[in-house]
């Protein structure tokens, strides 16, 4: 074959190897009205704490305050419009990336062709969403993570080395979605939660405390509990801080959501709802449990809840107990919440530890409805996040102050003190001012005077 006809053919196939190439890695069209909001956020190293608000697409995030977030996190849809109008309101957009399939994968090396299919299309979705943050659910690996396997461990390590590689540029961070509290690997009792933890720390930047993972926790009796219990809150920090893993790095996620649990028995007197058991194991098996948004209690017909809870001392949470009438009989139920007094807590909790930051989980458990007092609520929902985890000082929601009479009545105490000292001190000056202009009297002045006294005068 002559060599002109060879060049010819090289020169073919490079070419189409390059347009294989540019195909492969040509992005999607902007779907934004605006190209500019098509752009990655500008990285920011200046913010101090960040406030995720989570979102499924299922309310209208055009009438959130998008001063009080600093991104905004598509759950599962992956709407572009969200992402638009993100970026045009200079908020940062992030995707959770969920690992379902993966976690079935036995073989999770590159040598499986189903992995390294998979990872492809987490490229090309990452690319093509314009996210500035990627966030992985890792709690669907949670169980394996839980077996002590060795080589299984290691699978998982490169796994995710490899899965931040993919979505380095341009993004500096890759967030994890974990349980509350350090993953303990090993069947023998011992606590392997450090080398667990120190694995996930060189892929995972930042870790979101999933809230709905307090649920499923096993050695402490099946009962229904606040979705985040501030005792497990307390331990579960203080147990990543221990594996290693410091503050800096830990946002919590909040929930504004509740749930209702049906009880197995229930005792009046010490408000205990009973739960059954999972399989005859120590896991508390909560699956019957509905979930219940702020929304509905706003705007359905548990209104009535917000002022006849029980707050719970030890959870810091409170709580509320009514009956279902069933084909078996009435039946207990407690629907444990969120509300002004608990949330407070938790962002002064997450303020005063100094975590990364909080997560909503979500924004769309907000109430939807236009009525004024369901839109006065949730303006005082989002002016805490703004004015309160974000700014500086005590963290104290507005509008609500019946829990802080003893603070009101200590300013008043205080403001009589300062008022009355003040007080003192002006008259005092005055006094010392009316004594020092006073005419002076001569001495003996009223001894002339009874000189001139006679017992004839008419006078008497």
């Amino acid at each position: 074959m002559p060599s002109t006809y060879k060049k010819i053919i090289y020169d073919t196939f490079i070419i189409l190897i390059i347009t294989a190439l540019c195909v492969a890695n040509k992005r999607l069209p902007c779907a934004c009205r605006d190209v500019a909001n098509c752009n990655y956020i500008p990285k920011n190293d200046e913010v101090r704490k960040e406030v995720f608000v989570l979102t499924n697409g299922s309310s209208n995030y055009k009438d959130w305050d998008w001063n009080t977030v600093t991104t905004v996190v598509d759950e599962d849809k992956h709407n572009l419009d969200v992402m638009c109008y993100s970026h045009s309101q200079h908020k940062k957009y992030g995707i959770i990336v969920k690992l379902d399939d993966i976690a079935a994968f036995d073989d999770l090396s590159s040598n499986n062709t189903n992995v390294t299919s998979w990872l492809e299309d987490f490229r090309i979705k990452a690319r093509d969403t314009r996210a500035d943050v990627v966030i992985l659910n890792l709690m669907p690996l949670v169980p394996r993570l839980t077996k002590n396997e060795k080589d299984d461990r290691v699978q998982i390590d490169l796994f995710l080395a490899k899965l931040k590689r993919f979505i380095l540029a341009p993004r500096d961070k890759m967030d994890c979605i974990v349980p509350w509290k350090p993953v303990r690997s090993g069947n023998d009792g011992s606590d392997d939660s450090e080398s667990v933890s120190s694995m996930l720390a060189k892929s995972c930047d930042r870790f979101l405390l999933s809230p709905d993972s307090y649920a499923y926790i096993e050695g402490y009796g099946c009962k229904a509990r606040a979705t985040i219990p501030i005792t497990k809150l307390v331990l579960g920090i203080d147990e990543y801080v221990t594996a290693g893993i410091t503050e800096e790095r830990l946002i919590m996620g909040i929930p504004w959501h509740g749930y209702s649990y049906p009880c197995k028995s229930f005792n009046e007197t010490t408000m205990v709802c009973k739960l059954n058991n999972k399989d005859n194991t120590s896991t508390c098996d909560v699956a019957n449990r509905e979930k219940v948004s702020i929304d509905n209690l706003l705007t359905g017909n548990d209104i009535h809840v917000l002022s006849a809870e029980h707050w719970n001392n030890a959870y810091k949470a409170p709580c509320h107990v009514f009956k279902k009438n069933t084909s078996s009989g009435p039946t207990y139920h407690q629907l444990w919440y969120e509300d002004v007094e608990s949330l407070r807590i938790k962002y002064q909790f997450a303020k005063d530890m100094n975590l990364k930051g909080i997560a909503i989980w979500t924004g769309d458990d907000l109430a939807k409805s236009k009525v004024d007092f369901v839109h006065d609520f949730n303006t005082e929902m989002w002016s805490w996040i703004l004015h309160d985890l974000l700014g500086k000082g005590e963290i104290r929601p507005r509008g609500h102050a019946k829990y802080y009479y003893a603070n009101t009545v200590t300013g008043v105490a205080l403001g009589c003190l300062f008022g009355g000292m003040l007080l003192g001190i002006v008259f005092t000056c005055i006094g010392f001012r009316q004594i020092r202009n006073k005419k002076k009297t001569p001495p003996f002045a009223k001894d002339l005077e009874v000189e001139d006294y006679h017992d004839d005068s008419f006078n008497l």
